[in-house]
């Protein structure tokens, strides 16, 4: 009887365990290495134009007690035409022909209302892009104005052209996911089925919960459709808006943390799972005492 209830255990402790995903990158900063093992290509002239930027910062982490900083200034120098301070997960001939689907990235924006103004530019937190292509960002992530003028929202957007080597983006797809707040963690995951025509799929999470779901072209058509190359995963400021010159804000700070990509699993398991740390102090609320006992 001992017997047969050791291996009944032994089954129940067997089926609780977590699914194992391979995961082709991870980071959460915490060892202090940008680069996690050459994985992200960092501070080139096609990246960063900013001399302080994405550098590993212990001011604001999403969990344990690092993250990466990506600064952008107008005073800045340009990245050929634009201010930007990304990176990106570095990719080579042969691992473009990966197909990933899943990916997650915990982002703080900093100050994003300074002085309760906000800014009037929008500017990319976030972007899938691949070089054999004419038209990019295929799949991206924005901060734009809303249409009240009273505040921002997270917005996504998805530009493809019907035919390889068109220069007009003839499809632009853009749902805006949710109200962007400063200083606060937003926990973006994706699942992304990498189609050049209407198969493909783009879901997109916000703090766990679904927020928009695209049916769709997500990719130009490729170059060489027996060897596509699909898009690498970019993170940081792009500042496009400054092109036309400044708004009132020329400073923008943002904070990435639990970089996440991976092929396999369901997007649950590229949730950030710790508790999220409060970005507001707590305060003490004194209330009228209306009743008292005689």
């Amino acid at each position: 009887m001992r017997k047969i209830l050791a291996i009944f255990i032994g089954v129940l402790v067997l089926s609780a365990r977590p699914l194992t995903v391979p995961n082709i990158f991870y980071t959460g900063f915490e060892d202090g290495d940008r680069t996690a093992g050459g994985k992200l290509n960092l501070n080139n002239t096609g990246l960063s134009c900013t001399v302080d930027g994405m550098q590993v910062s212990a001011t604001f982490a999403r969990v344990g007690s690092k993250s990466i900083h990506s600064i952008c200034r107008y005073a800045d120098p340009l990245c050929g035409s634009s201010h930007r301070d990304e990176w990106a997960l570095f990719k080579n001939n042969a691992d473009s022909t990966v197909k990933e689907s899943k990916f997650n990235f915990s982002l703080y924006l900093d100050g994003l209302y300074p002085g309760g103004v906000v800014d009037g530019d929008d500017f990319l937190v976030m972007q899938f892009k691949s070089t054999s292509q004419d038209i990019f960002p295929f799949v991206a992530i924005w901060v734009m104005k809303d249409a009240s003028g009273l505040f921002s929202n997270y917005v996504l957007q998805i530009q493809t052209a019907s035919t390889a080597g068109a220069a007009v983006k003839e499809t632009t797809t853009t749902r805006i996911l949710g109200r962007a707040y400063s200083n606060t963690w937003v926990d973006f995951s994706l699942d992304i089925d990498w189609q050049w025509d209407a198969t493909g799929q783009t879901d997109v999470y916000m703090d766990g919960v679904l927020k928009t779901s695209v049916t769709g072209r997500n990719m130009n058509p490729p170059w060489n459709v027996a060897a596509p190359r699909y898009p690498s995963f970019r993170c940081g400021l792009y500042c496009f808006g400054w092109n036309n010159g400044p708004d009132v804000v020329t400073r923008r700070d943002a904070y990435y943390d639990e970089i996440k990509i991976g092929n396999t699993g369901s997007i649950a398991e590229y949730f950030v799972t710790e508790p999220k740390p409060s970005s507001a102090p707590t305060k003490t609320l004194n209330l009228p005492i209306f009743f008292k006992k005689l």
